[in-house]
């Protein structure tokens, strides 16, 4: 899953390279934001509880669901991989 820089519209490969991009190249750290709920969170333990907590899942775990949803939705997208 591809992270665009709101700043610049950059576009980094994942949320640490976003982050690290950010603070480096704009001195700034972007407010994490639950896909879910939309909240904001300014870090990854914050964040992970919130997941936990309010959806049942973390980061990590939103991260791979959304990769598998998006290879089926490729699939579907394009017969020939099939």
């Amino acid at each position: 899953m591809n992270y665009i820089c709101q700043e610049c519209g950059g576009i980094l490969q994942d949320l640490a390279a976003l982050l690290i991009h950010m603070n480096k190249t704009h001195d700034q750290i972007p407010k994490l934001q639950c896909i879910l709920c939309n909240e904001k969170y300014s870090g990854f333990d914050v964040f992970d509880k919130h997941l936990q907590y309010a959806h049942g899942t973390n980061h990590w775990g939103l991260n791979l669901a959304l990769k598998q949803t998006n290879r089926h939705i490729k699939k579907y997208d394009n017969p020939s991989l099939n």
